[in-house]
């Protein structure tokens, strides 16, 4: 994948997005390096959301995001998946 110069857009988001979740949880996509060749992106879920869930569904979860990892590989764009503690932000526009 050297020399490639892709970056995360639209047409990125929308192919790993079509892949259905098995529960309804957050999935931010934080990019990091832009403009450098070490670009990628992190596909970053929270705790809050995922510790509930039991242990067959946090497995589904994983498994998605493991294929969602795979599209973004497969648009030439590295991709890290990544926990965090506590809660997503709620955006304005975008309350639960």
């Amino acid at each position: 994948m050297a020399g490639l110069s892709r970056r995360y857009d639209r047409e990125v988001a929308q192919a790993w997005r079509v892949i259905k979740a098995p529960a309804r949880f957050t999935v931010d996509v934080v990019e990091f390096n832009v403009g450098k060749p070490e670009y990628f992106v992190q596909l970053r879920v929270y705790s809050s959301e995922i510790e509930p869930m039991n242990d067959p569904m946090r497995v589904k979860v994983m498994e998605y995001l493991a294929l969602c990892q795979k599209v973004i590989y497969s648009y030439g764009i590295k991709c890290d998946l990544a926990g965090v503690e506590g809660s997503p932000a709620i955006l304005p526009g975008k309350g639960k």
